[in-house]
């Protein structure tokens, strides 16, 4: 009897402190709006009578046969995964799990998984030890447990509770889907047990509506050329990627991070204060390169995505390429319309030099995009050995080296261009966070202040050189303007850059509400 007793009070105790961290999870990250005391204790019962069922659930399948024991775990594996999900997005991001970081994890390669996966090592061991105890837990339950009607009403509450919830809301299938017009505002989530999944589903309809992004036309007609239309040759935009402007030399970094672009600054039209619009790449770059206004992208309305400078270019004559050694969405939407879409080897960025070249050897009107893999993480594994100039192999060393290393790939660009009618236009797509020894994609000031510059070759017209300083808040957003202009059109509709905007969650804040 006492042994008995002493059993149950250990599922009791397993139960309690699974639970409890179940709900501490749930809390921080999901997007659930959490306005008060009253909700949160609400809806933490309703996931906890959620994650109760859900628990009988597994213990009766082991139970009832071998066979559905190996069912049961693989439900304690998709455990693991959103328990994982969750214990990561609160220690590595500390925000809310959405359909942005859904969409990133999904369009991320095996190698930029691999490269990032140290930032999740805590994450990981974490997440195993809890599934290894909730494991525990479910098998003694399933000893004590008694098969009999109750047991099956139970057992089904984890799936009577979402479906209920998503009547009581009065909504429908299509209120998942991100062009539903309360997202971001007043979406409500089901209580599914998983509470991480629902994003996903929300990521793969957001990819569904900007893949049609292909099928607009966009409308030029407020597009119009200017007297300096076709006045420079070779319009260059360099994106870099996860770039901090704290890091670098140009920007006052005490390390000689990037010498090439600080012997051009007296050629540069420098901004000092630049932001981007969002801290992901696939909302950051169309935001920047295309026409689309904040506002309207965070209403799901993509058609204005088709307006971008590669568009824009290719309708007004220029000969448009693109040159990339990522793999993620932002090329396959904004570039399925170049002249030629060129993907090199994904190892570093070095490799679209020679590509490079090879274009810029052609007398045509060009406009050419490289999309740098950059300060991406892991930092380390962009750029060749023989650039370590930092080395003592931490991982700020490591970040300074891929800055250093995009400066030298930049003073390459430069040197090409230098007697020549060309600019050159680099940016930023976002930075990085730094806390702790590590770099990461965050939501805030610090990981989104970034690099912006437009440089002239040596034959551009004086009329249109404008070295200088601009030290006011300037969006990436104003991008697209600035391409415009150096290819001697305007948009007589764009007004991207009236005040420094972020996308967070769904909702277009100022910049500078962002946490610092």
């Amino acid at each position: 009897m006492k042994r008995k007793r002493l059993n149950y009070c250990l599922i009791a105790g397993l139960f309690l402190v699974l639970l409890a961290i179940y709900l501490f999870l749930n809390i921080k990250t999901n997007s659930y709006p959490w306005h008060n005391n009253i909700q949160i204790t609400r809806h933490s019962v309703d996931y906890a009578l959620g994650f109760a069922s859900f628990s009988f659930f597994l213990a009766l399948l082991i139970k009832k046969s071998k066979y559905l024991k190996y069912v049961a775990y693989v439900f304690v594996v998709l455990m693991f995964v959103n328990v994982l999900i969750s214990t990561s997005v609160f220690y590595v991001y500390k925000e809310i799990f959405n359909r942005e970081m859904a969409y990133s994890i999904m369009s991320t390669s095996y190698k930029e998984a691999s490269n990032i996966s140290s930032t999740f090592y805590i994450p990981i061991f974490f997440s195993l030890i809890y599934i290894v105890f909730f494991s525990v837990f479910i098998e003694k339950l399933s000893q004590v447990i008694k098969i009999n009607t109750l047991a099956y009403v139970v057992s089904i509450l984890w799936i009577v509770i979402p479906i209920c919830w998503t009547f009581k809301e009065k909504r429908d299938i299509e209120a998942y889907r991100i062009t539903h017009p309360g997202y971001g505002v007043h979406y409500v989530e089901p209580k599914f047990v998983f509470q991480t999944f629902p994003s996903f589903y929300q990521g793969i309809n957001y990819l569904n509506d900007i893949q049609a992004v292909k099928k607009y036309k966009p409308d030029f007609s407020l597009i119009s050329k200017t007297i300096n239309y076709d006045a420079i040759d070779k319009v260059v935009v360099v994106v870099g990627e996860s770039a901090r402007k704290q890091n670098m030399s140009l920007y006052g970094y005490g390390r000689k991070t990037t010498p090439f672009e600080d012997k051009e600054k007296s050629n540069m039209f420098l901004y000092t204060d630049a932001v981007s619009p969002a801290f992901v790449t696939f909302q950051a770059v169309p935001l920047s390169l295309s026409s689309i206004s904040m506002d309207t992208y965070a209403q799901n309305n993509f058609g204005d995505i088709a307006d971008n400078i590669i568009n824009v270019g290719r309708h007004f004559n220029r000969k448009t390429y693109w040159i990339t050694g990522s793999k993620s969405e932002p090329e396959h939407i904004l570039a399925y319309n170049a002249h030629q879409l060129i993907k090199t080897e994904d190892s570093h960025d070095g490799y679209l030099l020679p590509e490079f070249k090879k274009l810029i050897k052609n007398k045509e009107k060009q406009l050419i995009v490289l999309h740098l893999l950059g300060s991406h993480a892991d930092a380390k594994n962009n750029y060749p050995k023989t650039h370590t100039i930092f080395k003592n192999q931490n991982s700020l060393d490591e970040y300074d080296n891929s800055i250093a290393y995009t400066d030298y790939l930049l003073g390459q660009v430069f040197e090409d261009l230098r007697d020549t009618n060309s600019a050159v236009l680099y940016y930023s797509d976002h930075g990085q966070a730094y806390t702790n020894e590590k770099f990461f994609h965050a939501p805030s000031q610090e990981a989104n202040m970034i690099p912006l510059f437009v440089w002239y070759g040596s034959k551009v017209p004086e009329a249109l050189r404008k070295p200088g300083v601009e030290t006011r808040q300037t969006s990436s957003t104003i991008v697209y303007d600035l391409v415009l202009e150096l290819m001697g059109l305007q948009n007589s509709k764009s007004n991207k850059n009236d005040q420094a905007k972020f996308l967070k969650n769904g909702k277009v804040i100022p910049f500078n509400e962002l946490k610092k």
